[in-house]
């Protein structure tokens, strides 16, 4: 599979997740962060934590995470997250569960975007 194919396939299960997911940490570290088959440490946790998740946002990238609040009780919060790198042409719109899903999926498709087949 090319890797922009894969980085949007990692962005979509970003988009879908409910929560925070081990499995989607370790995909996206060994194909974004060159994570290994034999690392020194753990993923890091990028699907759970915000701060782990802008280490997936190129350097020049500009980032805007907005939030809708619930109308009720069984209305899920929903976060977007807009990104528009400094080399990008278009702006990148996701939205996820958490803010840290969001801006997971904005920074894979914005990588998608400029990677080579």
């Amino acid at each position: 599979m090319p890797v922009n194919e894969r980085l949007l396939e990692l962005a979509s299960r970003c988009e879908q997740a409910t929560g925070p997911d081990r499995e989607l940490d370790i995909a996206i570290a060994e194909k974004v962060l060159g994570w290994g088959k034999w690392p020194k440490g753990p993923a890091p946790k990028v699907t759970a934590s915000l701060d782990a998740a802008m280490t997936l946002v190129p350097e020049d990238g500009r980032i805007e995470l907005k939030s809708e609040f619930s109308d009720g009780p069984d209305t899920p919060l929903e976060w977007w997250a807009a990104l528009a790198p400094g080399y990008m042409q278009q702006r990148v719109r996701t939205e996820g569960r958490t803010a840290a899903l969001a801006l997971c999926a904005a920074a894979l498709k914005a990588r998608a975007s400029t990677a080579e087949e």
